[in-house]
């Protein structure tokens, strides 16, 4: 989905961080499929917000891997 349909996957993630704003894992996401979607400067804040937010996060990794993704 995420491929075929970035902008929906963007409205869908968007929503999940507006119903839970502590959930790093789906703002870490929101960067990588606004990446996908052709904002990459959004993107990229976005994961860098959850890294950043996320310091001791054990999945902390998750969140990486999307800030190198995007």
């Amino acid at each position: 989905l995420t491929l075929r349909q970035p902008w929906e996957a963007v409205a869908d993630l968007r929503r999940a961080c507006e119903l839970n704003p502590n959930d790093l894992i789906a703002l870490a996401n929101l960067g990588f499929a606004l990446s996908l979607a052709g904002s990459a400067a959004e993107g990229r804040a976005c994961a860098e917000r959850a890294v950043e937010r996320g310091r001791r996060d054990p999945q902390r990794y998750l969140m990486l891997s999307q800030l190198g993704w995007c």
